[in-house]
């Protein structure tokens, strides 16, 4: 997408209407300012396999605008010419959304002295080669940070009672919803991926770029290949890990087909047992939550990717401010009844990674020890558990497996108050279910509609 100097306020009024409902489908945006633009075709379609939502401007101060108007939880990398970077990074550098800035110009020793003030600037940089490397080293960090929302800490305090107070509530309506969405009885349509097609489409707002990686997904996507398409930074990881970290259930919904593609290869190939790593960044206050719930549990909502061998450090250059420190997490996992599964990425996609095994989104660990070694660092010990080692999860999952109580995910929402989570599960369940399922009558009641009216399904 383009906004030229010649560009009015109308034409990008119209833009931010058209993609206000679809604009963040990925965590992060790249923002590339610079009066040049046009002579950078080729840098801006290589830009696309990292992030495919591009934005690109020509004139300052219709993007200082643009910028100013963004919401706070959008990830932006900015990228600007020297010249241009003089004027307005003194002007935008406070924007919360922004979380790194490149200078990218000819001549980098005109600008290595102002430059200096702003600690959000990653590099003044001259060649495409080692911009594009920058901002593929630097994503690897971030998703690594935005990752931090997809883990939980579960304490298993209410062994010997059956009330489910709010934090139960949000741990089972999320575990649930996954068994839905996986599950073949419960939901009556089959999964699909036209709707998601759909949504990328109107994401990419006719953009050539985008519309060729939409295609290319169209064409070539193979439900034996969803292994790759997952570990390999595709638009399809890239929306579906956006989705799960904000728990965005209409965008599960539409990613259903891929998940039932990933969960089914992970079965297919799963392993008896597993003894990996992972290095993940953590605040202080994450930190001190795991520590202080020893012997508790630990919820990974998201995918997790592993390797039989300790991976490298994080080069202390990237833990900005001493926010974050380092924690190594070391996992030892058996295939179990009531686990999720798990499985080696090379047998799955026969390529050469003979190192990485992933386990399925929504795994239960406990937390087993978290111990201080040296330089801001830890090694948190966990352990693969199986729903039958959480006697209120066994409890409910038993119960849901006899009735099928598709409403149950209601109620634990409305627990943890998120009705508007609430009312979506059900708009998409009025879609899902066949017209005389006894639900319906329950759902369109929860959302005081006309019987005989059923809604358009809206992103969150």
């Amino acid at each position: 997408m383009e906004i030229k100097t010649s560009t009015t306020n109308n034409k990008l009024d119209s833009k931010k209407k058209s993609s206000s409902n679809i604009e963040h489908l990925e965590t992060f945006i790249i923002v590339w300012l610079d009066s040049n633009i046009n002579k950078n075709q080729l840098l801006q379609k290589l830009l696309h396999q990292y992030i495919t939502y591009v934005v690109t401007f020509n004139d300052l101060k219709l993007c200082e605008q643009w910028l100013k108007t963004r919401l706070t939880n959008e990830k932006i990398l900015f990228i600007v010419s020297g010249a241009l970077g003089r004027k307005t990074i003194p002007n935008i550098h406070q924007l919360h959304p922004i979380v790194a800035i490149y200078v990218f110009c000819l001549h980098p020793e005109y600008h290595t002295i102002w430059t200096r003030n702003y600690s959000k600037i990653h590099g003044i940089i001259s060649e495409s080669n080692i911009l594009l490397q920058q901002i593929s080293n630097d994503l690897i960090y971030l998703e690594n940070i935005e990752n931090l929302k997809t883990i939980k800490i579960f304490t298993d305090y209410h062994r010997r009672t059956r009330i489910v107070d709010p934090e139960i509530a949000s741990f089972l309506w999320y575990q649930f919803f996954l068994e839905i969405l996986l599950s073949t009885s419960c939901l009556h349509s089959s999964p699909s991926s036209i709707e998601l097609n759909e949504i990328l489409r109107r994401y990419s707002l006719n953009d050539g770029e985008c519309l060729d990686l939409i295609e290319e997904f169209e064409q070539t996507y193979d439900k034996q290949q969803a292994i790759i398409w997952l570990i390999n930074n595709t638009i399809l990881t890239r929306v579906l890990n956006k989705a799960i970290r904000e728990e965005n259930i209409s965008m599960l919904f539409y990613l259903r087909f891929f998940l039932i593609d990933i969960y089914n290869q992970l079965r297919d190939h799963q392993l008896d047992s597993a003894h990996v790593y992972q290095r993940q960044l953590m605040t202080l206050e994450n930190i001190e939550n795991i520590k202080i719930n020893s012997n508790q549990y630990l919820i990974f909502n998201g995918f997790l990717i592993t390797s039989i061998n300790k991976p490298a450090e994080f080069l202390l250059s990237d833990i900005n401010d001493n926010q974050y420190q380092t924690v190594l997490i070391e996992i030892d996992a058996k295939n179990r009844k009531g686990s999720i599964p798990f499985a080696s990425i090379q047998q799955m996609t026969n390529t050469n990674n003979d190192s990485d095994i992933l386990f399925m989104c929504g795994a239960i660990f406990k937390i087993i020890s978290f111990t201080n070694n040296y330089n801001s660092t830890w090694t948190l010990q966990l352990s693969l558990v199986s729903d039958r080692d959480l006697n209120i999860l066994l409890d409910r999952k038993q119960k849901f497996q006899q009735s099928k109580d598709l409403f149950m995910i209601v109620d634990l929402l409305d627990h943890c108050n998120q009705q508007d989570k609430a009312n979506i599960y059900c708009q998409h369940l009025l879609q899902q279910l066949s017209s005389d399922h006894v639900l319906i009558p329950h759902l369109k009641k929860r959302l005081h509609m006309d019987a005989k009216i059923l809604p358009g399904i809206a992103l969150q």
